[in-house]
């Protein structure tokens, strides 16, 4: 029964190391290629209680941004009639699809301002709710920028090489008659290490 299992997990973390360096690398592409061409992907949904949501996904000067504009008509009908054709239309968030242009910020709003730590990190979020064209306007924007997407998605198979580099250290180490923890030469007959002062059981443990 074990064996089967030790198989699986074996194939879990390779399959997370595959995944997390193929988007860490992705990552990285859109990262450097977003310092030279801003690209955006458009859509929208509409549902039958009358919201209308328009979505875009954008990546600029290092920043991947996410804006989303919700309408809830669901207590004004009659406002909503002619308000399909007017969004379809081109917007300020661009067409719908995909769509690229020079490379420029991925989000108008800038909130927290750019004196500010987060704000200089490149980090952006905005929300407001108000009226607007006879509905409920719920207007959201968030911006992370890729340097913090990267370290998201290298940071377990950084983890995984790091461990592995410590655990062969270790026992190396042992091999040699040293401490595993901080390397000092160490005999049969002593009971603790002279350099960090662990027992001898608990320097192997550690």
């Amino acid at each position: 029964m074990r064996k089967p299992l030790f198989r699986f997990a074996l194939l879990a973390r390779r399959t997370m190391m595959a995944a997390s360096l193929g988007l860490s690398l992705l990552v990285l592409f859109i990262w450097v290629r977003s310092f030279y061409l801003s690209e955006a992907y458009r859509g929208q949904t509409r549902n039958v209680f009358g919201a209308y949501t328009s979505w875009s996904v954008r990546s600029g000067e290092g920043i991947a941004g996410l804006v989303v504009d919700r309408f809830d008509f669901s207590d004004n009908p009659e406002a909503a009639i002619n308000f399909p054709q007017r969004a379809d239309a081109p917007s300020r968030y661009g067409s719908l699809g995909y769509s690229r242009r020079r490379s420029g910020p991925p989000v108008a709003q800038r909130y927290p301002p750019q004196e500010t730590l987060i704000g200089s990190l490149g980090f952006q979020f905005f929300h407001r709710n108000d009226d607007l064209q006879g509905s409920d306007h719920t207007f959201y924007v968030l911006a992370i920028p890729f340097w913090a997407l990267f370290f998201m998605t290298i940071a377990y198979p950084l983890s995984r090489y790091v461990g592995g580099v410590v655990k062969r250290q270790r026992e190396e180490r042992i091999a040699l008659g040293l401490c595993p923890t901080c390397g000092t030469p160490m005999n049969e007959n002593q009971s603790r290490c002279p350099g960090c002062d662990k027992p001898m059981a608990l320097a192997r443990q550690a």
